[in-house]
């Protein structure tokens, strides 16, 4: 056991409190906070080393009390227990309540503040006076405050709740079907709603409701009580999930979700998540879309017709290019940049462009000046044509200077009198390698070569991983 003048002498420093005995008529505006744990204002303040003697300046200083309950005697277990707290926190010293003769610990306000009224442990989180396991030992009394009437339910619940780590985490919670009101149906399985009360929301102190007529989404699982842990454990890995209800009705469960994020993360009309949750881009819905489209454009030849729809369905983020069949009175000016052995390259204009996604839908990007790759004698159609066709990128449409890549490709189009095949490409600004580098090899420092080397090296990657076909002239 340690006495409190052991304890004023293990000062080292000028710094250290300076353990005291506080009379109580020094403690005022006592406050409060928590059966056993008051705040107050001391007086005259702790001491303090000012250079030369102790003093005190710090009047009215904030301080909290711990009342000892039922300790109107000194103790060896008394003054140690002091002696704990004295090693953990800042305490200044000791006072007794005239009227209960229980003793009192005090400590600094400040510092006390980031420790838990109620099990006096610190804070999970200070500035809001959150404490995890008094939040945790709360919801466990509160078990028997609320039943699903169904123990597997009960034991999700439970089991969701006790995952808590901070004061903004949503409490989950068994929701009364009755608490669920104006509920309009969005797809099958899936609505809208408000809930009257609301989620619990801690405001600094305890948990509360004042989110009326919250918005909610709600998820219907029919006939599926064994998945349901499943598909919780689905949506808590990606939005606010707030619990579970009901359908007395049906008896059908129901996932109830934070409507704001539902509707920036799952597509409303398939439900399933966007890919690309900043355009509302999904999937499943625009190559459903695409399919339904097949009946109202053709080229007149099943191969092409075939190729298109596979090129189509190979979409799989946002930016992908819709490739199609392009009727040749699309393009307007005209002008041969190139040729070789087997097809001759001209720049044009595609009247209407092509499609883009605009955050809602597809709609096109009009005048946009492609490349157009005529094939000398395609009129009849080879696996060949068909391979290199498809072996083009559509992929990510994001490069604006085409650099380290190879061209992507639009679509087909015929031209109407040699009946040869046309494949319509992206339009390379500075038209082909020997033209850009005539055009710029004044800006050329080493810097730059090995920039456009390794741009040359990667674009030969792509090719040989596509298995495209090269043809080199001596």
């Amino acid at each position: 056991m340690q006495s409190v003048n052991e304890v004023q002498l293990k000062i080292n420093d000028y710094n250290d409190t300076i353990f005291e005995w506080i009379p109580y008529y020094q403690i005022v505006d006592i406050k409060d906070l928590s059966n056993t744990i008051y705040l107050a204002k001391w007086k005259d303040g702790p001491l303090y080393w000012n250079g030369k003697v102790y003093t005190r300046n710090l009047e009215n200083k904030a301080i909290i009390l711990k009342y000892l309950v039922n300790a109107q005697n000194i103790t060896n277990e008394l003054l140690d227990e002091i002696i704990a707290y004295y090693n953990k926190v800042e305490v200044y010293g000791i006072s007794q309540d005239p009227d209960t003769k229980y003793y009192i610990i005090i400590f600094n306000g400040d510092q006390y503040l980031e420790n838990c009224c109620v099990c006096e442990k610190y804070y999970t989180n200070a500035k809001r006076k959150w404490c995890k396991p008094c939040q945790i030992n709360w919801l466990k009394v509160n078990f028997t405050n609320w039943t699903s009437e169904n123990k597997q339910i009960n034991n999700i619940i439970q089991e969701v709740q006790l995952k808590i780590n901070d004061y903004n985490d949503t409490i989950f919670e068994w929701i009364p079907y009755y608490q669920i009101v104006d509920i309009k149906d969005l797809n099958n399985t899936i609505y809208s709603a408000k809930w009257k009360d609301g989620p619990l929301y801690w405001n600094g102190k305890a948990y509360t409701r004042n989110l009326e007529n919250k918005a909610v989404i709600l998820k219907y699982l029919v006939n599926a009580q064994n998945e349901l842990l499943d598909e919780i454990t689905a949506y808590y890995n990606n939005l606010q999930i707030y619990g579970i209800s009901q359908k007395p009705s049906t008896e059908d469960y129901i996932v109830v979700l934070n409507q704001e994020q539902y509707i920036k993360i799952f597509c409303n009309k398939c439900t399933n998540k966007y890919v690309n949750t900043e355009y509302k881009w999904c999937e499943a819905c625009q190559k459903s879309y695409l399919k339904k489209k097949f009946t109202n454009w053709t080229s007149d030849n099943k191969q092409i017709d075939r190729l298109i729809q596979v090129m189509q369905l190979k979409i799989n983020d946002v930016k992908d290019i819709i490739f199609e069949w392009i009727p040749y009175n699309q393009f307007s000016d005209i002008k041969e940049i190139g040729k070789g052995g087997f097809a001759r390259v001209y720049s044009a204009k595609w009247k209407d462009g092509p499609l883009y996604w605009n955050k809602k839908k597809y709609t096109r990007d009009s005048n946009k000046t492609v490349a157009l790759k005529c094939l000398n004698n395609s009129q009849n159609i080879s696996n060949k044509f068909l391979n290199e066709v498809e072996a083009y990128s559509i992929n990510n449409l994001n490069n604006t200077d085409n650099s380290g890549e190879i061209l992507k490709i639009f679509g087909i189009s015929q031209n109407p009198d040699t009946k040869d095949y046309i494949m319509v490409l992206q339009h390379a600004r500075g038209g082909n390698f020997n033209n850009w580098l005539n055009n710029n090899y004044k800006n050329f420092n080493w810097s730059y070569k090995l920039k456009v080397l390794n741009n040359i090296i990667n674009g030969l990657k792509e090719i040989h991983q596509k298995q495209y076909g090269i043809k080199w002239r001596s």
